[in-house]
Formats: structure tokens, sequence, C-alpha cells
């Protein structure tokens, strides 16, 4: 479920278009920034429920079938986001993310 698409620059002009949430549209740049294949990433983790943004949560997530399990993304304010986790993927392991790596992040 996506909630933004970037439009190419067309016409005679040279600017990229947003359509749609910019936070939606700046997620996506920073994807296809990053090498990731955003149809082939969505056909892959099909979006099977979403629970919109709440200003009481200050965060939205989408859950994802992901093979023969579900998977979870979150979006959402800094600050709430690092209170709720408890780990941190740094150099390809997992850390407990104590109250120094946090203030770090």
């Amino acid at each position: 479920m996506q909630h933004a698409r970037l439009l190419p620059p067309n016409h005679g002009s040279t600017r990229w278009t947003v359509l749609g949430d910019p936070t939606e549209a700046a997620l996506l740049v920073a994807a296809l920034k990053g090498g990731l294949e955003v149809e082939a990433e969505s056909e892959q983790r099909p979006c099977v429920h979403q629970l919109p943004f709440e200003s009481r949560r200050r965060r939205m997530s989408t859950i994802h079938q992901v093979e023969n399990s579900l998977v979870v993304y979150v979006k959402g304010a800094p600050k709430e986001m690092l209170e709720l986790c408890t780990h941190i993927r740094m150099d390809e392991r997992d850390r407990p993310l104590d109250e120094d790596l946090r203030a770090r992040v």
C-alpha cells in the first residue's frame, strides 16, 4: 500500500514530481538511492494489513507477508520509536539497546 508516487521529469521539466504523502515519497527516494527495487520488494513482501497513523501512538505500521511469516514495518517519531526498541543491529549482529547507545542514536 503505497501512499506516494514519484513521477520522472517530463515535458521539458528537469525535476521529479511527488504525488501523495511527502514522507512516503522521501522513503521511496531513499529506497531507490539505496538500490532497492521497490516494485519487486512489494511483490515479494505484500502488505496484508495497515495500522494508520494515530496521534496517540505517534506511529503507523504495515504488516507484510514474507514467505511463511509476518513482518511489521513501523515508522514514526524517532523518540517514540527508540523507546519501543530493546535491541539494535550493528555490524551485522543484534545488540541490546542500552541508555548510552540510545542517546547516541
